[in-house]
């Protein structure tokens, strides 16, 4: 067994060796290396037995049996080494050693050397080399016999299993990038087939994750899952030939794919005469300034892509003004800054956004008349020319705003009114294109939990469907309240979900159908995290099917819950570990239950983890960023294929306050703020 260089591999004959076993002997020492070359291939091919015709069977050098009551496709002894290219080395099944010569012998038979007779130490001379692929059977055979041809077939079809582990530190920097394809740590050397690969045939490949954006200089892991004759699907993702239509935009490394340069490529994968092709659009990091001296107030959007950006600007007369910027979903460019309200009248504060596909845009504020206790709720929208209307009383006090506007421009707002009794009503107004504001309506009172702790939260259907009907939740002293809108003004009665008295709201979703979802966080002292939806997913039926999100056992703090019009929903939330605080988060789709928890961060010593925001795209990518100490971070959900890596998204250490909007082109805003002396400058990019 040749050593070498820095990682030992079965060498490819030497003067007198026999196929594949070489190296002189001696009592721990290995054969010595030969010329440098690219890469070297080793092992034994692993699909042997799911190739079905003679010719399939030989083309990847496996050995096609046959008789009178028997044809199959057996492994035959190392025939790895004789492949020249990754791509070819990896489609059989063995294993290529990027930038590790084949390991040429200097003659004779090989000696097993000393009294090392299972793995570990055999080859391990040389230049501090790790040794060849030695099997498991090994201790079988004395301790210093020298091996026979016969017995290089044994040696040849090692068990990956026991293969003994490698030592990260001894690869060479040559072999990080293949190195990346595997966990060291947990196969034990680079890029190694582990002996449970699928020995199937597979008829269909499916690619992901969906929406697969990269940025530039960035990796995403891809998945593949192939689809046997019969059975279920099996992943495949180590175990398919990866290629990239443009290297110079996005590259391949085993089954990752590096953003290179802007653009859009097709990656494919192909295994088993079937092939499949995922669409991977690289893009760059470009942060911009939208703003600077200004409060950032709230970020909206459409499913199109369009994104709104909207805060306070305080003037030099101590008034406040509401001002915004658009993105334009086609080009990406974000247009001039636009005054809604210069301040003159009174200050602003509550500022909520929302936009349909028709690209008006809609805004509600609370203005606070100086030296009053008067603040009272304005709205305005490109549908009537930017007019501005007043939507509360006149004189009243008004808390804690929200707006909701689905896709065809039917809006609902929410918000917290004082009343006579020094108790604040949960007041809710709908408004459409052909009809505009109808009159309030109080669904709650007492409500708002004093007004000052917690919002409401109110949520307009995403398809019209139940003649144009919403649901809203909220806090409330009696505990998590519920009312839906019918039709014709009508409102469902009010419902109070059972033990869930002073609790903290995370979040609300109501899908196409009607069918809502909320969670919530107990009373302190108290671990957990609860959800309600309707009975038998029946819309606009009274939410008492309750569940608990599994594995939640440690102090917990800043829920929050978002979905889409697909009934897809992430929760996310800081829980308190050994460790510090973390950003842990699950899933789930309508009727299939939660996942269990994972923490999101997870780059060493980056800090606590907080502020946690949410955005699930309308095809059900979601999209998590948070703070920690060296700067905003991303990670992505995309259905059926899991979350991807951390992203630390380069410019943004001294970001805050992230907020995120995904389209249904995949593309993904980030807005945040960055403190300066007595305010804040807005920054945004786009993915």
């Amino acid at each position: 067994m040749g050593s070498g260089g820095h990682v030992g591999t079965i060498g490819v004959g030497g003067s007198d060796a026999s196929s594949g076993v070489t190296g002189t002997g001696g009592s721990s020492s290995g054969g010595s290396g030969g010329a440098a070359v690219v890469g070297s291939c080793t092992g034994t091919p692993e699909y042997c037995a799911m190739y079905e015709t003679k010719a399939a069977c030989q083309t990847v050098g496996c050995h096609w049996s046959e008789s009178d009551f028997i044809q199959i496709c057996e492994t035959v002894p190392s025939p790895c080494a004789t492949y020249t290219t990754q791509s070819s080395c990896k489609f059989a099944g063995c294993t290529w050693l990027v930038g590790v010569p084949p390991v040429v012998g200097t003659g004779g038979a090989t000696s097993l050397g000393g009294a090392t007779t299972n793995g570990g130490a055999i080859g391990s001379g040389g230049k501090g080399g790790l040794g060849g692929i030695v099997d498991a059977r090994a201790a079988e055979i004395p301790a210093s016999r020298d091996v026979s041809p016969a017995d290089a077939t044994d040696l040849a079809r090692s068990d990956a299993t026991d293969v003994p582990r490698l030592d990260a530190t001894e690869v060479a920097p040559t072999d990080a990038g293949d190195a990346a394809d595997a966990d060291i740590a947990e196969v034990g050397r680079a890029d190694v087939a582990p002996a449970d690969a699928p020995a199937v045939k597979v008829t269909s490949l499916r690619l992901g994750p969906t929406c697969a954006h990269v940025r530039v200089g960035n990796t995403v892991q891809l998945s593949a899952w192939g689809k046997p004759s019969t059975g279920s699907e099996v992943d495949v993702s180590s175990f398919v030939s990866w290629t990239s239509d443009n290297p110079l935009i996005a590259a391949i490394d085993g089954s990752k794919v590096h953003g290179v340069g802007a653009g859009t490529v097709t990656v494919r994968a192909a295994r088993d005469g079937v092939s499949a092709e995922l669409s991977i659009r690289v893009v760059g990091w470009g942060p911009e300034k939208l703003e600077y001296d200004v409060i950032l107030e709230d970020v909206g959007g459409n499913e199109q892509g369009e994104v709104i950006a909207a805060w306070r600007i305080p003037d030099k007369n101590g008034r406040v003004g509401l001002a915004y910027r658009k993105l334009d979903a086609t080009t990406g460019v974000w247009g001039p800054a636009t005054a809604v309200d210069t301040g003159s009248d009174g200050d602003v504060d509550h500022a909520r956004v929302g936009t349909d596909i028709n690209h008006d845009l809609f805004f509600l504020w609370t203005l606070h008349y100086s030296g009053t206790d008067v603040t009272e709720l304005w709205h305005t929208s490109e549908v009537f020319d930017w007019q501005k209307a007043r939507l509360s009383p006149a004189s009243a006090w008004v808390e804690h705003p929200e707006i909701a506007v689905d896709r065809y421009g039917i809006a609902f707002a929410t918000w917290c009114q004082l009343n006579a009794d020094r108790n604040f009503d949960l007041v809710v107004r709908r408004f459409t294109p052909r009809n505009g504001w109808e009159a309030p309506v109080i669904v709650g009172t007492p409500a708002c939990m004093g007004g000052f702790a917690m919002r409401p939260r109110a949520q307009a259907n995403m398809m019209l469907d139940q003649d144009e009907g919403a649901q809203v939740v909220w806090q409330s002293p009696g505990g998590i309240s519920w009312r839906a809108y019918q039709a014709e003004g009508v409102w469902a009665p009010r419902y109070f979900v059972p033990g869930s008295d002073n609790a903290t709201l995370a979040g609300f979703n109501v899908d196409a159908q009607g069918f809502s979802k909320a969670a919530w966080l107990p009373p302190a002292g108290s671990n957990g995290i609860a959800a309600f939806t309707t009975t038998d997913f029946a819309p606009y039926q009274e939410p008492v099917s309750k569940t608990t999100v599994p594995g939640v056992t440690e102090p917990i703090d800043f829920p929050l819950m978002v979905g889409n019009g697909d009934g897809q929903n992430v929760l996310a939330w800081q829980a308190k570990t050994s460790s510090g605080w973390v950003v842990k988060a699950v899933t789930e789709k309508f009727g299939s239950g939660w996942t269990e928890p994972i923490v999101l961060g997870s780059i060493p010593g980056s800090g606590p983890q907080s502020d946690a925001r949410i955005a699930v795209s309308p095809n059900g990518v979601a999209s998590v960023v948070w703070k920690e100490n060296d700067g905003i971070h991303l990670r992505r959900n995309a259905p059926g294929f899991g979350w991807s890596e951390d992203d630390l998204l380069p410019g943004t250490a001294d970001g805050q306050d992230p907020h995120i909007h995904a389209d249904e082109s995949c593309n993904t805003t980030l807005v945040w703020k960055v403190a300066i002396p007595s305010t804040y400058d807005v920054w945004a990019a786009r993915l």
